[in-house]
């Protein structure tokens, strides 16, 4: 008996953790988007490009104190705006959202929560939330990953220019 408790009393405090950090990226997207409505950052706007089938790519990002710059939060739209995805970073450049509208005809939003870039906090669909993924999804979040992590090198190429 004591040991059931026990381990209920471990996974309530694991799930309360999860959902703070959840709850702490909400917040963090929430401030960006309005530092973007407000025109606080800086942007990198890439046009025609083949990852959003002739579509566009928006880089937000912003400087420290030293001048390097802190990549924020990308959106991509495809050409024909049937695919819409948003990324967005923390300050080590460790992407921990994701967000996807139009992509697959099984839900009509995707909203992936990550713990330094690659740790699979909280998954949405829809109004659906997920602690596990089936396999099927589990190639597509990896293929985010990867999409995330090719865009954070893009964005360093660019800004070396």
């Amino acid at each position: 008996m004591v040991l059931t408790l026990s381990l209920l009393a471990n996974s309530y405090i694991v799930l309360y953790a999860q959902q703070d950090k959840v709850r702490y990226i909400s917040d963090l997207y929430d401030y960006v988007k309005y530092k973007i409505e407000d025109n606080a950052y800086q942007t990198l706007v890439m046009e025609n490009t083949e990852s959003t089938n002739g579509g566009r790519e928006v880089f937000y990002y912003s400087f420290a104190g030293d001048d390097t710059p802190i990549l924020r939060l990308i959106i991509t739209k495809s050409t024909d705006g049937k695919l819409y995805k948003e990324y967005l970073y923390d300050n080590d450049g460790n992407m921990i959202f994701y967000i996807e509208k139009g992509g697959s005809t099984a839900y009509q939003q995707l909203k992936v929560y990550f713990e330094k870039g690659n740790k699979l906090i909280e998954i949405w669909q829809d109004n659906k939330s997920f602690h596990s993924i089936i396999i099927e999804e589990s190639k597509h979040i990896k293929a985010v990953l990867s999409e995330a992590e090719s865009y954070a090198v893009i964005f360093a190429e660019k800004m070396k220019k």
